[in-house]
């Protein structure tokens, strides 16, 4: 599990990178080009990694987790839609799901961080929302790779937005 952590942590740290190289290169056609396809492939294996954390590892996800869940798995399903079928208006859905699970990822972390307490899990029980039970890397926690996932997805799909809406006018 230790060589898994690492994997997602320092996958997490690149993500991270990319995600903030968005908006430099938005109007690029490797941007324009390949923005459907990597998102499929990060969201992709974000909920293989989810799931192999719950049915591998036997982590059992908390509330918050569950909700960020709940947003990240159809993702990559409405993506492969849309890159086998050439539909270019998914977007608007891709960032409604993304900025939803985004907004539940910073509380999650906020909760995780502060003593703030969680309207949504009880404190102390074995899968409450404040616990931290994995850190890669020293500071890289299960709600913060969502994070990462949600926020690369979040700009990806406000800037394809963006893209073709110009390309329309």
């Amino acid at each position: 599990m230790e060589i898994f952590n690492i994997i997602l942590g320092l996958g997490t740290v690149i993500l991270f990178l990319s995600a903030i190289s968005v908006p430099f290169v938005y109007k690029s056609e490797l941007f324009k080009n390949y923005s459907l396809p990597f998102c499929m492939l990060v969201t992709l294996v974000a909920t293989l990694g989810s799931l192999i954390y719950s049915h591998v590892f036997y982590f059992e996800p908390c509330l918050l987790c569950w909700y960020q869940r709940i947003f990240i798995f159809p993702i990559p399903v409405i993506l492969l839609t849309a890159y086998t079928y050439k539909i270019k208006d998914i977007w608007r859905s891709v960032l409604t799901l993304s900025i939803i699970g985004l907004l539940i990822s910073i509380y999650h972390i906020l909760i995780q961080t502060t003593s703030t307490p969680s309207v949504f899990c009880e404190p102390g029980s074995i899968d409450s929302c404040s616990n931290v039970d994995i850190v890669v890397l020293g500071f890289i926690t299960i709600p913060m790779m969502s994070f990462t996932i949600l926020l690369f997805t979040s700009l990806c799909s406000y800037f394809s937005i963006k893209n073709n809406h110009r390309n329309s006018l």
